[in-house]
């Protein structure tokens, strides 16, 4: 540990850090703590399996103990509302797996569904990357994830709506909101078909786009 005061630069997960920077100040982490710090080293590093330091391995060995084990499921596998689950029903009925993507078209839902959905998405068989659209209020939301070894996220989904609205966020999760209106006035129409065909192309074309 280091010694309080003195700043030392470390590789690893911005909850590795701070997890270091806690224990050198002598504070007391309690079990919700050492859960978000945990479930924040599980996520930066897709749990150890990517870009992990020995800061890391150190840092989640030492959170484990600690941690409660039933919050840290509930973070992870948050409750769908029962809407939610009807719509994501819905979507799989007609998902497939395209060139990578798995695209889930959820219609009008609430917001948080999307990134839970984008989420499972990236579980099926083939895909590299997971969006998950659905309509919140005036528009179009859109949770994308990738599999980490692939073109950055973020700079993808700036990509696909770019002129059209707003989006960003980094290597292997994004979000792109774009306004119902001004997919309207591009596409046509703003129904589950129309939105699937205008996001798998964007998508195609932004990331295979050198």
């Amino acid at each position: 540990p280091m010694a309080p005061g003195v700043i030392m630069w470390r590789n690893g997960a911005t909850s590795t850090i701070l997890t270091e920077y806690v224990r050198a100040a002598g504070i007391e982490i309690r079990p919700r703590l050492a859960t978000a710090l945990l479930y924040g080293i599980k996520s930066d590093t897709q749990l150890l399996g990517r870009e992990t330091s020995r800061d890391d391995i150190r840092a989640f060995a030492f959170l484990h103990a600690l941690h409660s084990p039933a919050l840290l499921r509930r973070i992870e596998r948050p409750a769908l509302p029962i809407d939610g689950l009807r719509a994501l029903g819905r979507a799989l009925g007609s998902t497939r797996v395209e060139d990578g993507i798995h695209l889930l078209v959820l219609g009008r839902v609430r917001e948080d569904v999307i990134p839970q959905v984008a989420d499972l998405g990236l579980q099926a068989e083939g895909a590299e990357w997971s969006v998950a659209a659905g309509i919140v209020g005036t528009d179009l939301v859109f949770s994308v994830r990738n599999v980490g070894y692939v073109r950055a996220a973020g700079e993808v989904v700036r990509a696909v709506v770019e002129g059209l609205g707003i989006g960003g966020g980094h290597r292997s999760m994004a979000k792109g909101i774009i306004p119902v209106k001004a997919f309207r006035a591009t596409h046509g129409k703003v129904d589950n078909a129309t939105i699937r065909r205008a996001l798998f192309d964007a998508f195609v074309r932004a990331i295979h786009d050198s």
